[in-house]
């Protein structure tokens, strides 16, 4: 290797270390905790709503067309310098 291949090396070697220290040391800060709210247990416990035998209907998927309505168009688009076509 040429010395200055070594010396490219471990300066970059350098530099990620010092962005990363600096990084660490410079980083915000999160903001305090809140303390943790005690829960209010209510005075019966609450019971959950049998579930319900009423099937539910699911929309239905739409089935894309095989083919388009219309024929796709070309729009033109032209400069001095190039001229382009865009096809819908």
């Amino acid at each position: 290797m040429q010395t200055r291949t070594i010396l490219a090396v471990i300066l970059s070697i350098l530099v990620f270390l010092v962005f990363t220290y600096l990084g660490e040391k410079f980083k915000d800060k999160p903001p305090p905790e809140e303390p943790a709210r005690q829960a209010v247990e209510p005075s019966e416990p609450v019971k959950p709503a049998p579930p319900s035998k009423v099937p539910v209907a699911k929309a239905p998927v739409p089935v894309p067309k095989a083919k388009p309505e219309r024929d796709a168009r070309d729009v033109v688009v032209e400069t001095p310098l190039y001229r382009a076509v865009f096809t819908e």
